[in-house]
Order: C-alpha cells, then structure tokens, then sequence
C-alpha cells in the first residue's frame, strides 16, 4: 500500500459473508466493549471467531469503554495483563466515559479530542490511535 488508510467498520457478531471479506482485508481488527463483568468473556468469544475467520492474535485487540467507572484512577499498564488474559486479545486502552464530553457529541459536533483535548477520554482515545498506528504513546498511564 501507498498510502495507509484506516477504515472503521462496525461488524455484527455473527460472521456474514462481507464480515469475513471485510476481515480478510484487514490489516487488524477492534474489538470494543464496555467494562461490564460478563464483556470480557464476550471478548474472547469474539477473539476466537476472528482467529477461525484468520486473524492472528497479533491483528486484534481490545478497548474497553469504562461506562460504569469500574476503573476510576487505575492504569492501563496495571490492568493490561488481567485483562488481556480473559479478553484474550491485547488491550489496546480503557477509555473513561465522560458524560459530559459524550452528551456534547451530537452530528456535526466537534470531536472531543478537538473539543476538549485534555480530559481523561481524549487522553484515552489518543493513546489508543497512537497504539494503532505504532507511535510511540506518551501519556500511557493516563489510559
């Protein structure tokens, strides 16, 4: 590839044809779930079915939205190998909810790592992209 391209496709659980063709295609895949107790075995569920459609565990990862607040002030170098254990994918990052930032993200709105670029969630969400594209991530205990 010449230029590199990111490409968000939200896929059903359920392997369809253009999830598998869409899969195939890939160069790494997302997993997004919330911190809920029973997620994390959903996770792996997931993880599993990706590894049959082909994807190496190198090719996926996690990123739990923290919509309860069960991980207030913990960092993600503490929790990664907990979760990536029962996820059984690596994690990627734990973004916190921010009600406030969340309830300003309407269409046509400006994102809130725009908006508000130093609240916990951009922070979160920044280390995440960072991750993805190989950056080196400055701020990983803020996520």
């Amino acid at each position: 590839r010449k230029v590199t391209d990111y490409l968000v496709v939200d896929l059903p659980f359920q392997p369809s044809n253009a999830a598998r063709t869409v899969l195939s295609k890939c160069d790494f895949a997302i997993i997004v779930t919330d911190s809920k107790a029973d997620a994390l075995p959903s996770v792996k569920s997931t993880a599993t079915v990706l590894g049959l459609l082909g994807l190496s565990q190198e090719r996926m990862g996690a990123v739990v939205i923290d919509r309860e607040g069960m991980f207030p002030d913990w960092q993600l170098s503490k929790m990664k190998s907990t979760v990536e254990c029962s996820a059984g994918a690596q994690l990627l990052g734990i973004i916190p909810y921010d009600t406030k930032a969340s309830l300003e993200l309407v269409p046509g709105s400006t994102p809130v790592i725009l908006s508000s670029p130093n609240c916990p969630m951009a922070l979160a969400m920044r280390g995440v992209a960072q991750h993805i594209i190989g950056e080196k991530i400055d701020n990983s205990d803020s996520s």
